[in-house]
């Protein structure tokens, strides 16, 4: 750490206020006795280099050393990869911006090698104010107004996590109904109120700079995934094809945020990315499979209320969407269909990728790729909203898939309405299996844009007054998350070839 980021992170310390970052407790995320080595070039947010101050040691590195070291080598010298033994995990924090002298086209394949040397040898890589050309060079998948994005390798494969998204044009909103039931046996129902939120206001782009940070931190000290080995396990046939033609990555998608008092919903969703070239037919492929922790409206912890009289928060609705929006991107395949009162369903997708064996001797003409996956999917349905080139699931909770009244129900005369009881995934970890695959023209050398996103609809529902004059009210609010039409995200078809 250099002496400028020093004294940034003093006077950041006097501008926090005591309640904000200190609640945080990010000791708990390591060990702040042993800390391990972090490489940073450039210069950073202060309360950035003191969240993760927490967990590294922060070594500075001269923008000017990496650059030479990029140019002559493309590795880190052995004076500095001897240093970075002690650490069980170590990362390496860039600053794009301090590379302006760096930046041509000419040395952007040089970078790129750097970066996934890094990777290689474990080393994290987070990455500051590099552009969606640069990030999908390196990962196969980019994306544009991105301040943040952490790479690793995680047994072998790369994970790729984004921070701040901007989203737009989706909003987040929240809806309240009641309706008044009377001894008489009248009704009158009404709409309290629709209130949409500014999708800035809710965006990581402009949420609390230390919750923002210590998601950061809370990222790079994680250390097993096994949403990742899942999705890797299920997968049968792509590890055969010549290396050229299969690109894989995983995407995941986290936001940790509050719903209402101390209740916070949890979703970490990973998806992986899969690019394949087929050489007869003579087509280029884009898998991309939802699976992940899953969506938690509690965070583990309970809803704020859960009587017979008031329940909620809990997850009403949870859609997944992807959409390409380039006119020759065509759907392959895609599920699950709609699933109906059962407690399990299947995902899954096959493609045959074809090879040239006169290129590549030793292979086999043909190879089928398949993956599949079981979930369990007790009191929710799921609703196949896909079409055209839009794939799109709902996971709706039975229950209320005609009516949200539907929550409600009269123990008998001389007593007011009651709110039924929930379901284990409607107040807790309800894990998705959804798979969609497209294609192109087997010649694609660019990238193609997507949309992906996914928006939870939570609810509470709770009765006032009592049996002679009673009001049952159900509040919704809708959270989204993700790439919408004019932000999406690119898929680089250059990284395969058959």
């Amino acid at each position: 750490m250099n002496v400028k980021q020093l004294f940034a992170v003093i006077i950041s310390l006097f501008s926090l206020s005591s309640n904000s970052y200190s609640n945080l407790k990010p000791d708990l995320l390591c060990d702040n006795s042993h800390k391990e080595t972090l490489i940073s070039v450039g210069s950073f947010e202060p309360l950035l280099v003191q969240a993760l101050s927490h967990c590294y040691r922060f070594i500075d590195k001269p923008a000017a050393e990496l650059i030479h070291e990029i140019r002559t080598t493309g590795y880190l010298q052995p004076a500095q990869k001897n240093s970075l033994k002690a650490s069980v995990t170590r990362l390496l924090l860039i600053n794009n911006d301090s590379l302006v002298d760096f930046s041509s086209e000419k040395f952007l394949s040089k970078r790129i090698a750097y970066i996934n040397q890094q990777l290689d040898n474990d080393i994290k890589v987070l990455l500051v104010n590099f552009d969606g050309n640069q990030i999908g060079k390196i990962t196969g998948l980019g994306y544009d107004n991105i301040k943040y994005t952490l790479l690793r390798k995680y047994q072998g494969k790369l994970i790729v996590e984004p921070f701040n998204l901007n989203r737009e044009p989706v909003n987040d909103f929240d809806v309240e109904m009641s309706q008044d039931i009377f001894s008489d046996g009248n009704q009158l129902m009404r709409e309290i109120g629709t209130a949409y939120i500014s999708s800035d206001k809710n965006s990581a782009a402009s949420e609390n700079a230390t919750a923002l940070y210590l998601n950061i931190l809370r990222s790079a000290t994680k250390h097993h995934f096994p949403e990742v080995e899942t999705l890797s396990r299920i997968t049968s046939g792509d590890h055969e094809l010549p290396g050229a033609q299969v690109y894989k990555g995983y995407l995941r998608l986290y936001r940790h945020d509050t719903i209402t008092g101390s209740q916070k919903y949890e979703n970490d969703l990973t998806i992986e990315y899969t690019l394949m070239a087929s050489y007869n037919p003579y087509n280029k492929y884009l898998r991309l499979k939802a699976m992940g922790s899953g969506f938690n409206p509690t965070s583990g912890k309970g809803m704020q209320w859960d009587g017979s009289y008031d329940r909620g928060y809990f997850q009403n609705k949870v859609n997944i969407g992807f959409r390409a929006q380039d006119y020759d991107v065509y759907m392959n395949s895609h599920a699950p269909l709609n699933v109906n009162n059962k407690t399990s369903y299947t995902s899954g997708s096959s493609v045959t990728v074809g090879v040239d064996i006169s290129e590549n001797p030793g292979f086999n003409s043909s190879y089928t790729v398949t993956e599949s996956s079981t979930k369990t999917i007790s009191d929710f349905n799921i609703i196949d909203k896909t079409s055209g080139s839009k794939a799109s699931w709902n996971y709706q909770l039975s229950r209320t898939e005609s009516s949200k009244w539907n929550m409600f129900y009269s123990p008998g005369i001389f007593s007011k309405d009651k709110v039924h009881g929930l379901p284990h995934l409607a107040k807790s970890n309800l894990s998705p299996a959804v798979v969609g695959m497209w294609r192109v023209g087997g010649g694609e050398t660019g990238s193609k844009k997507f949309e992906i996103n996914w928006s939870v609809e939570y609810l509470n529902a709770w009765v006032t007054g009592d049996w002679l004059s009673f009001t049952r009210r159900w509040r919704s609010k809708t959270r989204n998350w993700g790439w919408w039409r004019s932000n999406p995200v690119r898929f680089y078809f250059s990284r395969v070839k058959s």
